[in-house]
């Protein structure tokens, strides 16, 4: 369980056992484990930038261009990502204002294929579901870019 997994390794802060933070944002003993199996020593650290944005200082950040985030309300990563958006925005990079795809998990915009399903959405009245509406979020701020 959470305790279990709290109990070594390291934590996507770096370093010691896993973070409050993380641990309340877990909302499943199998995603603090997982957690803590990919956090086993390896040959690159989360505390490098160029592995963790969130750890990148105005040096690495200054000259990015327009930025969009899109944040899983309910992901253990979400505090981190918020002071991404905060160190960004500290280093001049112009940053949209994120979606939130509330109580929805780390990466949840791959999941519009199974919310939308094969075929185009279809433009009905029913509010879409947060991965669907977040793609056609990527799909306006990348086509505003050209």
């Amino acid at each position: 369980g959470l305790h279990r997994a709290a109990g070594g390794g390291g934590d996507v802060e770096g370093g010691g056992a896993l973070s409050d933070e993380v641990r309340r944002r877990a909302v499943a003993d199998e995603v603090a484990a997982a957690l803590e199996r990919w956090n086993r020593p390896r040959l690159v650290s989360d505390l490098d930038p160029l592995v963790s944005p969130c750890r990148a200082g105005k040096e690495h950040l200054a000259g990015l261009p327009r930025t969009m985030l899109i944040l899983g309300g309910g992901e253990v990563l979400y505090d981190q990502q918020r002071r991404l958006e905060a160190a960004l925005r500290g280093a001049g990079v112009a940053v949209e204002p994120p979606f939130v795809g509330e109580g929805m998990p780390h990466v949840f915009p791959l999941f519009a294929t199974a919310a939308w399903g094969p075929g185009l959405h279809t433009g009905d009245a029913s509010p879409p579901h947060p991965a669907v509406e977040s793609v056609e979020v990527m799909e306006r701020f990348l086509l505003s870019s050209w």
